[in-house]
Parts: C-alpha cells; structure tokens; sequence
C-alpha cells in the first residue's frame, strides 16, 4: 500500500480493509481515452505523444494474483488501442514520410515482436525513397 501511495499520491488512493481503489484523476491514459474517441486527426497526433512505454510499467503487487490478471488485461487492451490508432494514422499518412516514421516506430516500441509493426517501418523508408 505504501508503494502504491508514493507512486500516485496520498490524496488519491481510498484503501479499506478489503479494497483500494483511486478517486477520480487525471492520467495519460484516461486523456489517451478521450483523444482518440475524437473525430480529429490533432487529437489523434496529440494521443500519439502520450504514447510512452507500458501501462504503469513496473508497477507490481506482491502475492496479489487478481490484480497480477487484471492489469495484464488492462496492459494489452491499451496497448491495443494503441496500436489501432498508429495503424489509423499510418493508413491517413500517405505521403508524409517522416510522420508514417514516427507512428512505426511508436508501434514497435509498444509491440517489439509484431512484424506488421517493422514492415511498417520499411514501408515509412521506402515512401521517404530510403531504399
């Protein structure tokens, strides 16, 4: 509890004997949420940049196998909603070289083994005529 405290704040954490949850707060993930439920190719580019690494990667709860499952499932939802947003752009990005770039190397950040994700990286050098 005390780990989780210093991670996200004093202010956010409610803990009662059988629970803890977090009170309503602002987070990259939850504004990565709202951006790309938007119409707007901005808002798309914007949720782009919040994309970093891993939901809460590092975080762990020891001897906690419940929470170990659900943010296993939370981690790769995520990391499928970002890939679906990078494909998205990729796909809109038909000419511009240097954005299809960047868009294919966030997507092999967040999936490192996913060979679509490198051929998108070729495709990117091959439109900028890096052959």
């Amino acid at each position: 509890m005390l780990r989780l405290r210093k991670v996200v704040g004093d202010d956010v954490v409610v803990a009662t004997r059988q629970t803890i949850g977090l009170v309503s707060a602002e987070s990259d993930y939850n504004t990565f949420q709202a951006l790309t439920q938007s119409n707007n190719h901005n808002d798309w580019q914007t949720a782009v940049d919040l994309i970093q690494s891993e939901m809460v990667e590092g975080f762990v709860l020891k001897n906690a196998p419940l929470f170990d499952d659900w943010i296993t499932a939370q981690r790769l939802a995520a990391t499928q909603q970002q890939r679906d947003l990078l494909i998205k752009l990729l796909a809109l990005e038909t000419e511009d070289g240097l954005a299809r770039l960047r868009y294919a190397q966030k997507w092999v950040a967040i999936a490192p083994y996913d060979d679509a994700a490198h051929r998108a990286i070729m495709s990117a050098h091959a439109t900028q005529g890096n052959t």
